[in-house]
């Protein structure tokens, strides 16, 4: 994993990431297989 400086702080992210929030739903309001699938697909 490569990671990169959080513009102007001494915080390290990773350049990629996976967010499960509430965007449009899916993670909150989708089947398991639904959400199940979107991580296999993130991966």
């Amino acid at each position: 994993m490569r990671y990169r400086k959080l513009g102007r702080t001494d915080i390290e992210v990773s350049e990629i990431g996976f967010g499960c929030g509430a965007v449009g739903g899916l993670m909150i309001q989708g089947d398991a297989t639904e959400r199940t699938r979107a991580v296999e697909t993130a991966i």
